[in-house]
């Protein structure tokens, strides 16, 4: 009978915040009166969710008080603590005393459960509003317990002398330092990975990013001990050893290098392919990857010159590289990847003794660009005629070597950031064509 009386209570409770959403109000009171004579003293709910109604429909912070005190002479509940110290708090207005009431409500919530950082940021509103102390070690402990909402760190930016940076997060220095980097701005994202990384939450990518930023900087020493720590976080990611022999090179510390570089050049070599049979290149990784394989190319060749490997060998390697990158080559818009099948056919023939062979190469590539026809790439074919004309001088060429430097010329001029290029050719053509 009791669980049955209960039952009807809550329903009219319901029924009762129906009538009051529609305006009902005293059709709505009727049944509260009803549902906590059905009541009695048993389900503490009951008159907990009329001083809810009272609290948020009708705004009578009075009565509201009332309803939630028999909730809390029938449950000591965190949550009918808060909610008559909300109900304090709105009386406050009128009678700043008030609010002594809602702080002594929202203590014995925060008693009741001391790790609901919410009451923290409720009790230091209320102390802040009445304007004594305590309010800036409550929104610091609702942060210390992970509830660092825009609200709190404002108020502790508006009353406490914080800024807002005082409270970002792992991710919001890493976002702000990723930008930088993706910019350029190498310094500034070094500043703000070195916040991101002292922060929970700090992964590979904080120490991966900073370790780039750092050897754009020529920073090599710092930018291999962040490499290392990318590869303790993740030893199963590769390509970190690769660049630590890429910075190694840099400090002209080679017996180490090739040490690093030994430990991934296969596994590097095999993401050209689509499987293990490395016959079939993997155009789409080529593409996603152009100017990423021939730091590979050039750095394996660097490597392997120093490993007395024979130039037979380096031509091979440098030929796979040429090979992968042309057969991922379709789009004519695709200008790194043929940037890099340039920068590859240059490493080829600065080593290659065979000027003929180096001349042949450079064809290809001028003849793949007219095929392509596509205006951004012609800056491209601009240096291959300026190398194919010192090849040229170099086989006693002369009159083809003049023909291709003003080829050159006459390219670099249609671009208005190839200033440096178009003086450099035009001093070959006075050097060797007048």
């Amino acid at each position: 009978e009791g669980k049955d009386k209960v039952w009807d209570a809550t329903i009219d409770v319901i029924l009762g915040e129906v009538y009051m959403s529609i305006d009902s109000i005293s059709k709505g009171r009727n049944l509260f009166k009803s549902a906590m004579d059905l009541n009695g003293s048993e389900d503490p709910y009951i008159p907990y969710r009329i001083g809810f109604s009272n609290l948020y429909i009708l705004e009578d912070y009075n009565e509201a008080i009332k309803y939630f005190s028999k909730a809390l002479e029938l449950e000591k509940d965190e949550t009918y603590y808060r909610e008559r110290s909300y109900a304090y708090s709105y009386l406050a207005t009128e009678d700043k005393n008030k609010y002594y009431q809602a702080i002594i409500d929202i203590t014995k919530a925060i008693d009741i459960n001391p790790e609901n950082g919410d009451h923290y940021i409720v009790r230091g509103d209320y102390r802040n509003s009445l304007g004594i102390s305590g309010a800036c070690d409550d929104w610091l402990k609702a942060i210390d317990l992970e509830w660092n909402t825009e609200r709190v760190i404002n108020s502790l930016v508006e009353n406490c002398g914080y800024s807002k940076e005082d409270f970002y997060s792992n991710t919001d220095w890493y976002n702000l330092a990723y930008g930088e980097y993706e910019k350029g701005n190498h310094e500034e994202a070094i500043s703000y990975f070195n916040k991101s990384i002292l922060l929970p939450g700090v992964d590979y990518n904080d120490y991966k990013y900073r370790a780039y930023s750092y050897f754009e900087l020529e920073r090599y020493e710092e930018a291999i001990n962040d490499f290392k720590k990318v590869i303790e976080l993740e030893p199963e990611f590769t390509g970190f050893h690769f660049r630590i022999a890429e910075a190694l090179i840099e400090l002209n510390q080679y017996k180490e290098a090739i040490i690093e570089f030994d430990k991934e050049d296969d596994i590097l070599l095999s993401y050209l392919y689509t499987d293990d049979t490395r016959k079939e290149f993997d155009i789409e990784y080529i593409q996603n990857s152009s100017y990423y394989i021939h730091e590979i190319s050039q750095t394996r060749d660097v490597i392997y010159e120093k490993k007395d490997i024979s130039l037979e060998e380096r031509l091979k390697f440098l030929e796979i590289t040429q090979n992968a990158l042309i057969s991922a080559l379709s789009d004519p818009e695709d200008d790194n990847t043929l940037y890099s099948i340039g920068l590859n056919t240059l490493n080829f023939i600065e080593i290659s003794e065979d000027k003929f062979t180096s001349i042949i190469k450079i064809n290809e590539v001028i003849e793949l660009i007219d095929d392509l026809n596509h205006m951004d790439n012609y800056v491209i074919k601009g240096y291959m005629f300026e190398r194919r004309g010192d090849v040229k001088i170099e086989i006693g060429d002369k009159n083809g070597a003049c023909n291709d430097y003003q080829l050159s010329l006459e390219l670099f001029a249609e671009y208005e950031n190839k200033e440096e290029e178009y003086n450099r050719v035009k001093e070959l053509i006075s050097e060797n064509c007048n």
